[in-house]
This record gives structure tokens, sequence and C-alpha cells, in this order.
């Protein structure tokens, strides 16, 4: 996951900064790999064990981000730039936010099952 999402990162300032959204093959590139990785976040849900705060943080960054990809398109469809750029920035730090909370979640919980204890 690691790999594709540092992928992921090199496709979307392509696309974002870089090309700002002319070139149609980076366009459709950071389009494919974005969902990708976007629908892999449920699948955590079933392919990892997690406590109450594991799964509320994965949740609510999931939430965060859909919400967020809405509302972008909602702003691009009115041809509110100010509106689409603003949403569309929540969105690419809504799922990074919530993996780094969530690996942070996990580490330390593997942790107090080694040791023993709480930290």
């Amino acid at each position: 996951e690691a790999a594709l999402l540092l992928q992921q990162g090199v496709l979307a300032f392509l696309n974002d900064a870089y090309f700002f959204g002319v070139s149609r093959r980076v366009q459709w590139a950071d389009r494919v790999s974005a969902s990708f990785l976007s629908m892999c976040q449920p699948f955590k849900f079933i392919s990892c064990s997690m406590d109450f705060a594991q799964s509320s943080v994965l949740s609510v960054s999931f939430l965060c981000g859909v919400l967020a990809f809405a509302k972008a398109q909602q702003g691009l469809k009115e041809g509110s730039l100010h509106k689409f750029l603003f949403w569309h920035t929540c969105w690419h730090w809504a799922f990074p936010i919530g993996g780094a909370l969530w690996i942070e979640l996990a580490i330390r919980t593997s942790n107090e099952l080694l040791l023993g204890r709480e930290f």
C-alpha cells in the first residue's frame, strides 16, 4: 500500500499542480489510482482486526474524504474554482491523516499486546 500511495502522490501532483488537469492521460491515471486506493480503505474493515478507536478513525476519515470529494465535485459543477480547490484539498488530506492515525493506533495496540501494558 505504501508504494501505491507514493505513486498516487506523484500522479496527484502531476495532475493537480503540474498539468492542472490538462493532460488527459495523467488525469485518467490519477483518477484510477485515487479511486482504487479510496476503495481499499473499507477493505481494511474485513481484512484487519482493529479496536473501536481504529475503526472510528478509519470510518471518520473515509466519510470525511467521501464528503470532501462530493463537495469538490459540486463546486466544479457550479463553476466555483475556490470551492472546488478548497474541498479537493480537504479530500487530499482526509485519507492520509486518517491513515497515519490508524497506523499509529495499530502500532500502539500491537506494542501494548507485546509488552502487556499500556503506554
